[in-house]
């Protein structure tokens, strides 16, 4: 486990998981703040749906 074994190329669907997953939190958590409305704690989900979408959607056009 801590050899390295697995280790190689970061994905694109692994950078659109983290982006995803940090751009909603980012817009999320300043909605909440502005508007108290607690709905708006979803967005880092749906940021994570949209990411790994998108990155697994390039990830199949370099194959």
């Amino acid at each position: 486990m801590g050899d390295g074994e697995g280790r190689g190329r970061v994905t694109s669907t692994q950078w659109g998981l983290v982006a995803g997953l940090l751009i909603g939190a980012a817009v999320g958590v300043v909605l909440f703040a502005l508007t108290n409305e607690v709905l708006w704690l979803v967005l880092p989900g749906v940021g994570v749906a949209l990411g790994s979408g998108i990155g697994a959607s390039l990830d199949s056009r370099r194959r």
